[in-house]
């Protein structure tokens, strides 16, 4: 992810486009749900801005 955020930074990509904070869904991500707990109203405030 750091990658695709650095690509935002630099303008080659549309940093409006990217929801950072999804934990990955494989069932050995043990802390997958703590993840997208911590992370859920920054994505929710991300994606509010994309449909504005």
């Amino acid at each position: 992810m750091r990658v695709i955020e650095e690509i935002g930074r630099t303008g080659q990509l549309d940093s409006r486009h990217l929801v950072a904070g999804f934990p990955h869904p494989s069932g050995s991500n043990g802390h997958r749900h703590r993840q997208f707990a911590e992370n859920k109203e920054k994505m929710r405030q991300e994606i509010r801005l994309f449909f504005k």
